[in-house]
């Protein structure tokens, strides 16, 4: 399956020790490149405010998202797309729109 920038995907997200994973939501940040893409964390946990997170919900996504959640945009992951379990909603162009500002402060880019 093609996935594009904004579909929200089911993936086993590594901890950042890299010990285990868990198998959660995830934002797909670019457009594939060969057989990688570049997903961020979703978590239905831990909504306090935050400079590096996007609130999302039934209001602000297409499909079947559970739970209102928030993107953990410096949670960056980079995966073959044949461990991608498949898509279960998509974002909005707003949405899509908070999280490239917030990419570009992150790396810098201008």
């Amino acid at each position: 399956m093609i996935y594009k920038k904004g579909d929200i995907v089911i993936v086993d997200f590594p901890f950042s020790n890299l010990t285990a994973t868990k198998r959660r939501p995830a934002l797909v940040l670019s457009k594939p490149h060969g057989q990688n893409i570049i997903l961020s964390q979703i978590s239905s946990k831990n909504k306090k405010p935050d400079k590096l997170k996007v609130f999302i919900d039934d209001t602000n996504t297409i499909g079947n998202l559970k739970f209102a959640s928030c993107i953990n945009v410096n949670m960056i992951f980079t995966i073959h797309n044949s461990l991608i379990y498949g898509k279960i909603a998509r974002i909005d162009i707003y949405v899509e729109n908070e999280i490239d500002i917030k990419l570009k402060k992150i790396f810098e880019i201008f």
